[in-house]
């Protein structure tokens, strides 16, 4: 198994540990395209490795991430 993402610069002791991935498979600088998740996506579509949509849940790796600052 292969991981990528700048994600793994922060949490790789937390990500290895969930995942096994092997050190030398981590990837952290290599940034994955939309269109490139599309293409992974379909090959575990249809090996069967999918769930109905109100069955998804997102992932991710830091808490608030989208949270807008108010400053109030």
């Amino acid at each position: 198994m292969t991981a990528a993402g700048s994600g793994w610069l922060s949490y790789a002791g937390v990500l290895m540990a969930a995942t096994r991935v092997s050190p030398d498979n981590i990837l952290a600088d290599l940034i994955s395209r939309a269109d490139e998740i599309a293409q992974l996506a379909m090959v575990e579509f249809k090996l069967g490795n999918a769930v109905p949509a109100e069955q998804a849940l997102p992932v991710y790796l830091r808490n608030q991430v989208a949270w807008k600052k108010t400053g109030v």
